[in-house]
């Protein structure tokens, strides 16, 4: 309903493509410093921003490539939009799990009484819809009290086969995306996956399990100082209670709490439709968390 690339205010909200994720975030981190500048106390922040964080959040040119150069911080504050009150304060994400499952079969005609008769050919796709069928019954138990709601999920998003009409396929594959809690061991549900694609295997099939992102969930400690002084001040800015918890989708953040270094998982202006049309950040909040970043800066 609004041009994805005018910023057009309506009804205090600021509509356009990354208005929330994450022009709004990164704007008020740069004029943060400004105002730091200003009061003399330039050195109390500095901003960092890096790509890839899309790809899956674990790429070698982004925040990890600043830590290994020695990037260091006392805390940190991702400066994302968020799609609810101030009231939650994020400490950690869930853990994710992205990796190609291949499928190599064997290819023949399709319209050969070979491949009627079963005594050439497999069909790669057959053994995808198998590996489908049977990663439905994969259960992981586990939960967190920082993360209410949230558990172990497995979604196929990816798949892909074939290539050709009368060919019967002898490559097909499939993508999971897989999101975890502290409590799980992502190497482990590693290895259950692989003990499925052996049990499908047979002597016309196999299975390539290729393993794209591998994040641990993760979450700050709770009694750290950044997390008390942000509760203090959402008590004097926004005169709420806040809770604490964790955030569903992963970001680099874990980067940070593993080298010993506090973080909130996001903390920027409000809004809605993150990655879609009509998304907006709700203007009055673009000032209270740029008054909420300044003051955290300096707060002691």
């Amino acid at each position: 309903h609004h041009p994805p690339f005018s910023a057009m205010i309506e009804n205090n909200k600021l509509y356009g493509r990354g208005a929330l994720d994450c022009k709004g975030g990164v704007a008020i981190s740069i004029y943060t410093l400004k105002i730091l500048s200003d009061m003399g106390k330039l050195d109390a922040a500095k901003f960092v921003g890096v790509a890839d964080e899309e790809s899956g959040a674990d790429s070698k040119l982004g925040l990890m490539y600043l830590l290994e150069k020695g990037l260091r911080a006392k805390e940190a504050i991702y400066t994302y939009g968020e799609d609810e009150k101030y009231s939650s304060l994020t400490i950690g994400h869930r853990g994710l799990i992205r990796l190609w499952v291949r499928c190599l079969g064997e290819s023949v005609h399709s319209g050969t009484k070979e491949w009627q008769d079963r005594e050439k050919g497999e069909n790669a796709i057959d053994g995808i819809n198998e590996l489908l069928n049977e990663i439905k019954t994969l259960t992981i138990p586990g939960e967190n009290k920082y993360f209410p709601g949230y558990r172990f999920v497995l979604t196929p998003t990816l798949i892909e086969g074939g290539r050709g009409e009368s060919i019967v396929p002898d490559e097909a594959k499939v993508l999971f995306d897989i999101r975890t809690l502290p409590e799980h061991n992502n190497d482990e549900i590693i290895k259950k996956i692989l003990e499925i694609t052996r049990k499908l295997s047979t002597k016309r099939r196999t299975f390539k399990v290729d393993i794209k992102n591998n994040i641990p969930a993760v979450l700050t400690d709770p009694e750290s100082g950044i997390i008390k002084k942000a509760i203090h001040l959402n008590k004097n800015i926004f005169k709420i209670d806040s809770k604490i918890s964790g955030s569903g989708p992963a970001n680099e953040g874990y980067m940070l709490i593993k080298r010993g270094i506090p973080t909130i998982m996001g903390y920027g202006p409000l809004g809605k439709n993150f990655h879609a049309s009509n998304e907006y950040a709700d203007t009055p909040s673009i000032e209270q968390s740029l008054r909420f970043l300044t003051e955290i800066s300096v707060l002691r």
